[in-house]
């Protein structure tokens, strides 16, 4: 008996102090450090998504996304599916942003908050067919539709819903016809400029 009352107010005990020590605030910490590849073993391919990286960081003047080689050392994806606009009934690129949520432990010293680490990805599919139409062309027009794509859905990466109001916007529904790459990267300035 007397084991089961010691066992009962150590558990009342131990429950009174995970209760207080859950009640103290977290300190969030937000990390939004894209490392993006290209999961498909296909060198063009690659290329192409290295230089829509690259123009993506230079229009955005900061690096927003590193792209890296090796699928196993990225937190993000690039997809490259054959037929995508057929199977998705005319979508030619999907994006998507994921989150994962890591806690630090809630005994922390004293004068100090535990930490709440969110960190962010995203997962990008292209239909093939569309972007190899555009590959490796030097005519302006040519680079700028793969450009509108792939800043689209890595707009949706950033969580970024479609925005209809103007077709020149770059979250309009459809990436057809001029865009106004500005307003859409001030979003990304500050998105990425967010706590």
């Amino acid at each position: 008996m007397l084991v089961r009352l010691l066992s009962a107010s150590c558990l009342a005990f131990f429950a009174v102090q995970l209760a207080a020590c859950g009640s103290s605030s977290y300190e969030t910490v937000k990390i939004k450090e894209y490392r993006i590849a290209v999961t498909n073993n296909d060198a063009a391919f690659r290329e192409e998504f290295r230089r829509l990286v690259e123009d993506f960081n230079s229009w955005a003047g900061m690096t927003v996304l590193a792209f890296v080689d090796r699928p196993e050392d990225a937190n993000s994806s690039i997809t490259i599916t054959e037929g995508l606009k057929a199977k998705t009934k005319d979508n030619v690129g999907l994006g998507q942003w994921l989150s994962e949520t890591r806690t630090d432990s809630q005994f922390s010293a004293p004068g100090s908050s535990p930490k709440r680490e969110i960190r962010y990805s995203m997962r990008l599919e292209f239909d093939a067919d569309y972007i190899r139409a555009n590959i490796g062309h030097k005519d302006r027009p040519k680079i700028v539709e793969n450009q509108k794509l792939f800043f689209h859905e890595v707009g949706h990466g950033l969580e970024m819903s479609h925005d209809d109001d103007s077709s020149s916007n770059v979250m309009h529904k459809n990436v057809d016809g001029d865009k106004d790459f500005e307003p859409f990267f001030v979003k990304v300035r500050n998105y990425m400029a967010e706590d």
